[in-house]
């Protein structure tokens, strides 16, 4: 078992703007890979055009991650990133099972369009 498993956070966050279509799912995967953070998770489209992520890792991590969600790539206006704490234990758990062995990357499920 990871030993930091018990610090870490689980966090969904809903971004609003425009995140679609601006290559916003991309960018955020990128610049957790580049800038080396320990987060697993997705990243996906919704229907009502708004982009949601599922986050697990330490707060620090996180806190870096939630300072990029604002900004995107360059052709994104983020209007609001929604933060909710899984607080649930039972999701929690689940969460961490799902994503134990997954980096974080884009998921294409449910999403309107592929960019």
């Amino acid at each position: 078992m990871n030993q930091y498993l018990f610090d870490e956070q689980c966090v969904r966050y809903v971004i609003s703007g425009r995140v679609q279509g601006v290559s916003y799912r991309k960018s955020v995967e990128k610049f957790v890979r580049l800038q080396n953070l320990a987060i697993r998770g997705d990243i996906r489209n919704l229907p009502d055009g708004n982009v949601e992520v599922r986050a697990i890792g330490q707060s620090s991590d996180l806190k870096i991650l939630e300072q990029y969600l604002w900004s995107g790539p360059i052709l994104a206006r983020v209007d609001k990133v929604a933060i909710v704490l899984v607080n649930n234990e039972l999701d929690k758990k689940k969460w961490k099972e799902f994503f134990e062995q997954n980096p974080f990357a884009i998921s294409y499920e449910d999403s309107m369009e592929q960019d």
